[in-house]
């Protein structure tokens, strides 16, 4: 796929840091400091904890904030990934209903995928257009 919007990908790096810090030893200080903080700071807006929080409740995944059991942390990263993306399609989705003049294309385009027809060669010249490929 292509690139995703710049909220997707910091949100995802942030569920991943998260998924670090869950399977850290527990005499790691970031570890220690992370549970003092999620006692704490959870119900304070603007905190690493209240962020990640919302963030779960908003993809459905809320109740791992309180069990914490990922799993495997390549299997996490799997999983995360998967509901920001389906959450970007959902926001996409949304998006284009809202445009009247978009009728046609919403006939047309289903999926949220990269179309390769705008890829273009356009010569050495003019390397930035050769290598844009639209996120549609």
């Amino acid at each position: 796929m292509g690139w995703m919007p710049m909220k997707a990908r910091r949100d995802s790096r942030q569920l991943k840091y998260w998924g670090n810090i869950l399977k850290m030893d527990d005499s790691r200080l970031v570890k220690q400091i992370y549970r003092q903080c999620k006692t704490r700071t959870s119900s304070i807006k603007g905190s690493f904890c209240y962020s990640v929080k919302k963030l779960l409740e908003s993809l459905g995944l809320g109740h791992l904030w309180t069990s914490e059991q990922i799993g495997e942390l390549k299997d996490w990263v799997s999983l995360m990934l998967a509901s920001v993306k389906q959450k970007d399609k959902e926001i996409w989705l949304a998006a284009l209903q809202k445009k009247s003049k978009l009728r046609l294309y919403r006939v047309l385009k289903s999926d949220l995928q990269i179309n390769y027809a705008w890829k273009q060669d356009v010569g050495a010249r003019n390397r930035r257009q050769r290598e844009f490929v639209k996120y549609v």
